[in-house]
């Protein structure tokens, strides 16, 4: 699985970049000994961690990418840090019950008109 990192070209005030690191850290904190635990999209399943690696990732290496760039580069973790929110969320009791099923979300968001 390749890495997956973006060339911001950006930097953060002070204070927004001391924000964001704060935020990674309490991620790495909540996510720690959790795996990706699957939900009831069989079609979308774990977005999010689809999106920004191409599959779902070990959540150990995300950790790692997380913690090896908090200090020094935090803005290129934002797509990481959704991913680290995907996989806390995703063992949250009850989170099936939030996400609608595949039929369920396309009937919502794509109603077929009779």
């Amino acid at each position: 699985m390749e890495e997956h990192h973006h060339d911001h070209r950006a930097s953060l005030p002070r204070e927004a970049g001391a924000i964001l690191r704060r935020g990674l850290a309490e991620l790495l904190q909540l996510t720690d000994g959790l795996e990706f635990r699957p939900v009831v999209s069989e079609r979308f399943p774990l977005p999010l961690a689809l999106a920004v690696y191409g599959e779902v990732p070990d959540p150990k290496m995300v950790r790692a990418d997380v913690r090896a760039r908090i200090e020094t580069d935090p803005l290129s973790l934002l797509e990481v840090g959704l991913v680290l929110l995907e996989l806390y969320a995703c063992n949250q009791p009850g989170a099936a019950a939030s996400v609608p099923d595949d039929d369920a979300f396309l009937t919502r968001c794509l109603p077929v008109n009779a």
